[in-house]
């Protein structure tokens, strides 16, 4: 089990003028322990190279990402355009299923101490998958409740009914930006200790789900070639950003 250690190698990356964490999962591991102890909300994001090229002309959106105390990177190809070659070889956190190796640590670390989790999503189907998806990779996480739809509606009534629960983690999965502003309208008003908002990379956690088979095997390598044609567009406006920096200094 890796020792937990405290701000030793976390830094930020300037992507497109977006802060997002580069930080090694042992650091990570220790910041999650420290959060689910703590008596009020942490909250994490992830990031997608569509959304970092969204705050590069919305900066109230840019401030909205940047208010989570982790903005992590939710595909490994966010920081593929940043990192050097040394980096990349560093055990740090690079997507999502990074996730898994933390939950690991985090089980065992705790004596396989059960955890208390509400969910939130877009439509009961979908977030019923993530809590059949989160059960089954994550048995130490256990459903206290979810919600779904009409949030703008039933605002209080949803807050008041995850402090009934006081969840140990609060998952969110809704579209982005209302995601974003929903915790921060929200982050001092819930009993929970970690908020950890996963709309932008639902689709594919639980495409993980599905068999890649016929039409699903080939819906997904149409979406691989498309994400790839985006990540040399993506890429190409990460240099051009970097090449403006500099020639400002």
């Amino acid at each position: 089990m890796p020792p937990a250690k405290k701000g030793e190698i976390m830094t930020k990356a300037d992507i497109m003028g977006l802060s997002v964490d580069i930080v090694e999962l042992e650091e990570l591991y220790g910041e999650l322990k420290q959060y689910l102890q703590n008596e009020y909300l942490n909250v994490i994001f992830f990031v997608t190279m569509q959304m970092i090229e969204k705050s590069a002309v919305d900066v109230q959106y840019k401030e909205l990402l940047e208010s989570s105390d982790y903005l992590l990177p939710g595909e490994e190809l966010v920081l593929t355009a940043y990192l050097s070659e040394e980096r990349k070889q560093l055990d740090i956190f690079k997507n999502y299923q990074c996730f898994s190796k933390l939950s690991k640590w985090l089980d065992a670390e705790e004596g396989h101490i059960v955890r208390n989790v509400y969910y939130i999503g877009k439509t009961r189907k979908e977030t019923q998958q993530l809590v059949d998806y989160s059960s089954e990779k994550y048995p130490w996480l256990k459903a206290q409740g979810m919600y779904c739809e009409g949030m703008e509606e039933r605002d209080d009534l949803l807050v008041n009914e995850i402090n009934a629960v006081a969840p140990d983690i609060l998952i969110i999965a809704l579209e982005s930006p209302f995601q974003e502003e929903w915790v921060l309208k929200n982050s001092t008003k819930l009993n929970a200790r970690l908020c950890i908002g996963i709309g932008s990379i639902l689709e594919e956690l639980l495409g993980e789900q599905e068999k890649k088979t016929g039409i699903a095997w080939l819906a997904k390598k149409w979406k691989l070639f498309t994400k790839k044609i985006h990540f040399n567009l993506f890429q190409k406006k990460v240099e051009k950003y970097k090449e403006k920096q500099q020639g400002k200094l």
